[in-house]
């Protein structure tokens, strides 16, 4: 660690705040960055970059240099991106494809056609719905949201085996469903 650092978190944990203002302008790109690759939605890194910079600040007395002061700040920020995940996970517990409906059955071409893919998008929505909880939710996270295997292995504290092994059983029941139904 740098000894301008160093200063710079002896000053801060003693509540100077203009050391601290340094301190996280010179983390500031990392910070966002670690954000951006988590969430993969600037709007949302932003917000998160933000609120892990606050959590910074509130618990500078808790840093002990057991690491370095890079790799708290990376662990504060991964967890404040780890919260972002989860709470907006917990809101989608039910795929709804309404807009995905709408864009497929609103385009010009036989109605027959728009009628049967409505048809399908329905039962789709129907059966990823009938999912068992787990496996909703991790093809949710992987297909809907474009988590990687590893984001959501982190995120549901899972290894990335049974990621993929959820994945697969809700791939394989939709596709069963579907040949019940004479839809493939």
């Amino acid at each position: 660690m740098e000894n301008n650092t160093e200063e710079l978190i002896k000053r801060s944990q003693r509540g100077d705040t203009d050391a601290f203002q340094k301190l996280a302008q010179s983390y500031k790109s990392r910070i966002y960055s670690l954000a951006l690759r988590m969430l993969g939605n600037p709007t949302d890194a932003e917000d998160a970059a933000e609120e892990s910079v606050i959590k910074l600040y509130y618990s500078m007395k808790k840093f002990r240099g057991q690491s370095s002061f890079s790799t708290w700040v990376y662990a504060v920020t991964r967890n404040t991106c780890l919260d972002m995940l989860r709470k907006n996970e917990k809101k989608r517990t039910d795929i709804d494809l309404e807009e995905v409906e709408y864009f497929i059955t609103s385009h010009d071409g036989d109605p027959e056609e728009a009628s049967e893919r409505g048809h399908k998008v329905a039962f789709l929505k129907k059966t990823i719905n009938s999912l068992p909880e787990e496996n909703r939710k991790t093809l949710i996270l992987r297909e809907m949201d474009g988590y990687s295997y590893e984001e959501i292995a982190e995120l549901l504290n899972v290894s990335v085996g049974t990621v993929k092994s959820r994945i697969s059983r809700a791939k394989e029941r939709i596709r069963s469903e579907f040949e019940k139904a004479g839809l493939l």
